[in-house]
């Protein structure tokens, strides 16, 4: 089976994601996170033709990068990737120990919705970089706020507990409800596209893909709501 370079693109985000992977029958792709707190569905466009797990997408996918012309088989006990000069074979995984999703993902709306494109989310990201501490890999600003006051819907990046501080903030949308809610900033590992947003009333933040069958479901840290605003 040749994969499409859509579906190459999807799955290698989903790898970034989540490791572990079961490949379904059908045309849906889905994964969660290890500790759950993002979800990730899309369509694609090739048909899988049965079960099969992994333990290493990653390795999966680099193999079908650098073995040139490859295709992808699904065999009893194995996935292979094979061109017409090479092969390599990788054992399956026992998919009752992967982390995997089982059921459609349900999802209450809470009637918040709004707009982010793709250079608001580059913009976050390279502000959570630019204040990320020199002597540390790790982010120094953990967490994306998005906030509304009842006239603008914002998104805001703090270095610090004080807004003066040190903080980027940036206005996504008018609207009249009034929320709060947080999400940590390393969950944000999407594949490039513009997104609509809308927030569940059980803390979870839904972001549909406007060009490509792609859904993020993201947990969010905290969430708070004026339900008397509409």
């Amino acid at each position: 089976m040749k994969l499409s370079k859509e579906t190459v693109e999807i799955l290698n985000n989903f790898s970034a994601i989540n490791n572990q992977f079961i490949f379904r029958e059908g045309t849906k792709v889905s994964s969660y996170s290890q500790n759950k707190s993002v979800a990730v569905e899309a369509n694609i466009s090739e048909v899988i033709p049965v079960k099969a797990a992994t333990y290493e997408l990653s390795k999966i996918m680099s193999c079908l990068s650098f073995l040139n012309d490859s295709e992808i088989f699904f065999n009893d006990n194995s996935i292979k990737i094979s061109n017409h000069q090479s092969e390599a074979v990788f054992a399956l995984a026992d998919e009752n120990k992967l982390t995997s999703i089982t059921k459609d993902i349900k999802f209450d709306p809470s009637g918040i919705r709004f707009d982010l494109s793709w250079i608001v989310i580059k913009d976050i990201m390279k502000y959570a970089n630019l204040m990320k501490p020199k002597s540390s890999n790790a982010l120094s600003v953990q967490n994306l706020t998005i906030e509304g006051n009842g006239e603008l819907i914002v998104a805001r990046v703090q270095n610090s507990k004080k807004i003066d501080d040190e903080c980027l903030t940036i206005t996504l949308a008018q609207s009249d409800r009034k929320f709060n809610l947080r999400i940590f900033i390393d969950n944000l590992k999407f594949l490039e596209d513009d997104y609509s947003v809308e927030i569940a009333k059980a803390t979870v933040v839904r972001f549909v893909g406007k060009s490509k069958c792609l859904t993020y479901y993201i947990a969010a840290n905290d969430f708070s709501i004026d339900t008397e605003s509409k």
